[in-house]
């Protein structure tokens, strides 16, 4: 009797090895698939200098950030009053409240980048567990380099 407990315990140990190997080899093929997706979006990306003043309504925030000696900026997605998606990058330091959170409304201004900020500060590359983010990414066809006006706009 023993001998088939053992057994049957090593049975079950290897069918929950099993069924963890299969959702781990689930999880990556779609984090695979998810990291192609938005590989792809940025590579349609146009990034152009912002030229005049305008608010956007705040969809999706990445704050700046450093990692190691590679620094990141802020970046917004955001709705402009036309209708329009349009991505943001703002290298300026800012406190995190400064500006406002998901759904705020938020001036964005014109800022001279050097070509060399231009070519060094991109945002962040994340994959987003959020469908909603994940589908922002390759909704904002152009990202503008600007600065984001501390002073927040009222909804």
């Amino acid at each position: 009797m023993y001998y088939n407990n053992k057994f049957f315990c090593s049975i079950k140990t290897y069918f929950l090895l099993f069924m963890v190997l299969t959702l781990l080899s689930c999880t990556s093929t779609k984090q695979i698939a998810n990291y192609q997706t938005i590989k792809d979006c940025r590579s349609k990306w146009i990034f152009k200098d912002l030229e005049m003043k305008d608010s956007i309504k705040i969809l999706l925030i990445e704050y700046q950030m450093r990692r190691d000696l590679v620094y990141f900026p802020n970046f917004i997605i955001g709705v402009t009053n036309d209708g329009d998606t349009i991505g943001v990058l703002d290298r300026i330091n800012h406190d995190i409240h400064d500006f406002g959170q998901k759904g705020k409304r938020i001036n964005i201004i014109p800022s001279r980048w050097s070509e060399e900020e231009k070519n060094n500060k991109k945002p962040v590359f994340r994959i987003y567990k959020d469908p909603n983010d994940f589908n922002l990414i390759c909704r904002a066809l152009t990202i503008y380099y600007g600065a984001i006006e501390i002073k927040p706009l009222n909804n």
